[in-house]
């Protein structure tokens, strides 16, 4: 089974001899450990044709022109995003929704990844309207 990122935050639990639900235990696990290493970026160029990653770690092995797009997963507080681009060309990274990257607009301009470049990219907030802030560090 292919561990994906869930779309909402783990259930708080109380401190108790209680089992936890299957689901989520397994959509924890998935936060820290699902990966996806043949992703071809879409050549849209557009955060609504971009390739949505649906994994922690997310490795391109095809980015066919420069500015191909992907699209990071929807944003929970804590959630980090590793993607490598071993595409061939850089590329787009844009939000889920609305929200920014390091202070740039992540749904309509996205940040450029280069190629051999990695990055992490942590959701640091979610506002009540859904827009997500992330921030990135980038590794050369």
């Amino acid at each position: 089974m292919a561990l994906r990122l869930p779309n909402s935050q783990a259930r708080q639990y109380t401190s108790s001899r209680q089992l936890i639900a299957g689901d989520d235990f397994n959509n924890l696990v998935a936060q820290f450990n699902s990966m996806e290493d043949t992703i071809t970026a879409s050549t849209t160029q557009t955060q609504l044709g971009a390739k949505q990653l649906s994994s922690s770690v997310n490795i391109l092995t095809s980015v066919a022109n420069a500015n191909d797009a992907v699209k990071l997963p929807k944003g929970i507080p804590g959630l980090e995003v590793t993607i490598q681009n071993a595409g061939g060309n850089s590329a787009q990274v844009y939000t889920y929704g609305a929200g920014t990257i390091m202070g740039t607009n992540g749904a309509t301009t996205g940040v450029a990844l280069a190629n051999g470049a990695s990055a992490l990219y942590k959701c640091v907030k979610v506002a009540a309207d859904g827009s997500e802030t992330w921030l990135r560090s980038v590794y050369a």
